[in-house]
């Protein structure tokens, strides 16, 4: 999960949600459902406007702008300037390290955030077309699978890479401290000699 791979689906996903919103924006009727039950049956319904039209996409954008720009820098930032805001495993140690190399632990952590912006956008998209499907009779209520499924996509994403990011950050400390250790028996040994 390299950062500029997750950058590059994260945009492509962002682009996927605009494109949809504006492809539907023609054929879209005169009124369209904003919001669903637990069952997925439109329980709101909205008059035909481009401004309540565009409101799910720029949703979308802001909390993928949130969860795959802002947050990845911040946390880069944080573990930059050793911030105690910050919660990583071995918390001390880690502190110890570098700052370029306390950012590095970090990467894994921004990539998959960027993911999760990546899989927030789509399921924005997929909402947006099944609001379009419904208004225009395709559908009567949302598909359950594709979105409970992208729900547990989003779920999955977030456990693993929390597991992902400690790995990371444990690694880290522990690959400084092997080189400190060959540092201090290279020394003791230079001295004995």
């Amino acid at each position: 999960m390299s950062g500029r791979l997750s950058r590059a689906v994260c945009l492509a996903a962002l682009l996927a949600l605009w494109v949809n919103a504006l492809r539907l924006w023609p054929s879209l009727p005169e009124r369209f459902p904003v919001h669903f039950d637990a069952a997925g049956e439109p329980d709101r319904w909205q008059a035909r406007s481009l401004g309540a039209w565009l409101l799910l996409p720029v949703l979308g954008t802001l909390v993928a702008a949130l969860l795959g720009l802002l947050l990845p820098a911040w946390l880069r930032r944080l573990a930059h300037t050793d911030s105690p805001w910050l919660n990583v495993p071995r918390r001390s140690e880690f502190g110890r390290l570098q700052p370029v190399a306390r950012v590095a632990a970090v990467e894994p952590l921004a990539a998959v955030l960027r993911w999760l912006a990546a899989e927030v956008a789509l399921l924005f998209a997929a909402l947006l077309g099944a609001a379009h499907a419904i208004a225009t009779g395709r559908a009567t209520t949302l598909p359950s699978l594709p979105v409970w499924g992208a729900v547990a996509v989003l779920l999955v994403t977030a456990g693993v890479g929390a597991w992902w990011g400690s790995r990371s950050v444990r690694r880290a400390v522990d690959a400084a401290g092997s080189a400190a250790q060959r540092g201090n028996v290279s020394d003791g040994s230079a001295e004995d000699g």
